[in-house]
Parts: C-alpha cells; structure tokens; sequence
C-alpha cells in the first residue's frame, strides 16, 4: 500500500503545484507533523497532538530532558508501531540559541531501511527542508540560468556541499558544475559578489 502526504514545510515546485511526499518520505513527514502538533490540530479527533506542549517553557534539566525523551518513546511507539520500529531519540539542548533537536531514529517497515526524522522546538534555525533540484546546465547555459533564477534566491551563496559532491545555490544542486568549467568564475561572482 503506497504512502503519499503533503509536505508538511509548504514546498512547492517551480510551477506552484504541491510538493507530494511518498512512502518513507511521506511516513517521515507524518511523524514531524504529528509530534510538533497541538492539541485540536485534527479536526476528526481533537485530543490528538499536543505531545510537546506538556514541555513548554520548561527548563530543559538532565531530568527534564529525561523524561521528555521517555514520554516521546512512548508517545511514538504507540502512534507508530504497526509501520516503524522506533531504535532511539536524541534530545540535544542548544542553550547558546535556545533550541531544542530532537532526533527520532526509527526503521521504517516499509523499506526496511533505518531512517531519521529530525525536528526543532523553540527557535527554529535555519534548514534546508527542501530536496535539491538536479541543474544539468554548463557555461553560458548554466550562466543564463543563475542569472533568471537570482531574484527569486536573494542572499543565497554559491558552495560546495560536500555531502551532495555538487555545487548547490539555494535549492539547486548544479550536477555538471566544476571549476574547469569556462564560465565558473562568472558564475561564481555573479552568485557570491
């Protein structure tokens, strides 16, 4: 049985059409959605939600912590367990910027495969909770492109994201991009400045 959801971050594609969610990305996105809810947010059953709201303006105390992390195991295998197999969850309190991450690591009996959803309380930093999109141009086709696309990217660097191997700008992941390439260092000041 296929999954599929709304992203629940409000992306959108190029065109305005909604950006779907399927199967393991989906079930990530339910269980964000979920966790960061209030109670009331589900209209057919108003007592769902609200898991965190019970820690709200709490100090986050080794105790405190503790007890959060045991209330979202609970929390989560009673919700989850017919479609995940919850392993741990991490709460990693950031005092310098007042936020709270939590991390879920689960397997998800769909794939089989281990997973993590990740989510913030308090101030929420800055993420990029969108997918990259595959830019193929080069040179001067590639120079046009980044020259159309930058009103819509204000502040946006060009860098290299080691973890995609790839040159990203916003949410561009410019695939074919190199150094090598003639127009690179136009590119480059066209973005950076």
């Amino acid at each position: 049985m296929p999954y599929e959801d709304f992203d629940i971050y409000g992306r959108e594609h190029d065109d305005g059409s909604p950006f779907y969610l399927h199967d393991d990305d989906a079930l990530n996105n339910s269980i964000v959605l979920w966790l960061t809810s209030k109670k009331g947010d589900f209209i057919l059953d108003p007592e769902e939600g609200g898991i965190l709201d019970h820690y709200l303006f709490k100090n986050m105390t080794l105790s405190v912590i503790e007890k959060l992390q045991f209330m979202l195991m609970n929390a989560i295998y009673r919700k989850f367990s017919n479609i995940i197999t919850l392993n741990n969850v991490s709460i990693v309190p950031d005092r310098s910027s007042r936020t709270i991450k939590i991390d879920i690591y689960y397997t998800s009996l769909l794939s089989n495969k281990p997973k993590l959803a990740t989510l913030y309380i308090d101030e929420f930093p800055e993420i990029n909770y969108y997918k990259y999109q595959d830019v193929e141009y080069v040179e001067d086709n590639l120079y046009n492109f980044v020259v159309l696309k930058s009103p819509s990217l204000p502040g946006r660097k060009l860098t290299y994201n080691i973890e995609q191997e790839s040159w990203t700008w916003g949410k561009y992941k410019l695939i074919n991009l190199t150094t090598s390439d003639s127009r690179f260092g136009d590119i480059l000041a066209y973005i950076n400045g």
